[in-house]
């Protein structure tokens, strides 16, 4: 479904950003990597043109609280499946959720995992789900190629719930600190910085 497109897409690049962190394992940028999105093309281009030796599929489906995300990693020479797996979670667990595909995926591709690398994945959880669905749709309205100021202003006030809601998530404050920028650049840059400060996300 369409209205949930931010949801997977978030989901995806969480992923993304999971696995690049890793020292060993070099992961396509989202740019290049969301450029292949809804389009039908085989795994074998999609390496070439990626220049990479394995490509991540999948899909997420969400009902509710419930999510369910299916992966599939699949070898760029041979097209064959390396690994498939699919995970039922409630979305209170949707972080450990993601640093579990993470390590998954890392370890399918032996990529050595040991003390600070293990910690680049582990994201830890949630138990507010409205809270990281409001940091996802915050994501999505900040990253629209044609963002009007309301998208703008509708990205910091779910930033802002999300934050209020999870401020241990630096990620979090960092998006919405995105959103601010942005904000400013297009609309409020021969204002003076006093008149914004009411804009800002409240970080107390």
């Amino acid at each position: 479904m369409r209205k949930q497109e931010y949801f997977s897409d978030g989901i995806t690049e969480e992923l993304l950003n999971s696995l690049s962190r890793l020292n060993d394992l070099q992961v396509a940028a989202r740019t290049s990597s969301f450029s292949f999105k809804g389009k039908d093309v085989d795994v074998a281009t999609i390496a070439r043109k990626l220049n990479v030796g394995a490509v991540l599929e999948g899909s997420v489906r969400r009902a509710g609280n419930t999510v369910r995300i299916t992966v599939q990693l699949i070898n760029a020479v041979s097209g064959f499946h390396i690994w498939s797996q699919t995970y039922d979670r409630n979305l209170t667990d949707i972080l450990k959720l993601q640093a579990d595909v993470a390590t998954s995926v890392a370890r399918q591709l032996e990529v050595k995992l040991v003390g600070d690398e293990t910690a680049k994945i582990e994201l830890g959880g949630t138990k507010n789900p409205e809270a990281y669905d409001a940091y996802l749709r915050g994501q999505q309205l900040n990253r629209k190629v044609d963002s009007k100021e309301a998208d703008y202003r509708k990205s910091l006030a779910a930033f802002d719930y999300a934050i209020r809601s999870i401020p241990t998530l630096r990620r979090l404050m960092q998006g919405g600190a995105s959103t601010l920028d942005a904000v400013y650049y297009a609309y409020f840059r021969h204002i003076r910085p006093h008149r914004l400060e009411s804009a800002s996300p409240n970080r107390g």
